[in-house]
């Protein structure tokens, strides 16, 4: 935030999380347009993305494997990196964790969707589309514009801690040292 006093606009790459997208959203209040770049963000606020196309990545390397494959067959897909789910030692909330909360047993639908971009479900519920999982600071402007509704009072919570990780030597740049001490401070509210 304190970067938005100097700046007319913020570029980011950071890893998807709460605390960059309500970042992102209070400097749009303020006029300060956020873009994302490398790693898109989830807040509906950002300006823009620029990065990798993935839906032409994946029709490119869909064609590149048939051209190298002997006809039809089956092939193994491999998705990670290190800021994957197994890697971090974690998995995110989904409905298989808010029904076993609730002491209920949960079945996936054929018919159900699952992603882990805020953003897209958030829009989903806002057009009626479904039934969303969201965190309480991402959807409580919707819920007090009357947008959203809560369907079902009962929460689920993480369990879980946040980190951050910063070199050493960027400390000393005061920018960054600026914007580690807000998030620090965001976290402490």
């Amino acid at each position: 935030m304190a970067l938005g006093k100097e700046c007319d606009a913020v570029a980011v790459t950071a890893a998807d999380h709460p605390v960059i997208n309500h970042t992102i959203r209070d400097l749009r209040e303020q006029g300060k347009p956020v873009v994302s770049y490398i790693t898109d963000q989830s807040a509906p606020e950002r300006a823009a993305y620029v990065g990798t196309d993935n839906w032409k990545l994946g029709r490119t390397a869909g064609y590149l494997m048939a051209q190298m494959t002997n006809g039809p067959g089956r092939v193994a897909v491999f998705i990670g990196n290190h800021w994957s789910a197994d890697a971090i030692g974690w998995q995110p909330l989904g409905w298989e964790q808010w029904f076993h909360a609730q002491g209920a047993r949960w079945e996936r639908g054929p018919s159900s969707f699952s992603t882990n971009k805020v953003a897209l479900l958030i829009e989903a519920a806002l057009a009626g589309e479904g039934v969303m999982l969201g965190w309480q600071h991402m959807v409580r402007r919707f819920l007090d514009e009357g947008r959203l509704v809560v369907a079902h009072p009962a929460p689920v919570t993480a369990g879980r801690g946040n980190f951050l990780r910063c070199q050493t030597a960027s400390l000393q740049r005061p920018a960054v040292a600026r914007f580690v001490d807000h998030l620090l401070a965001s976290l402490k509210a």
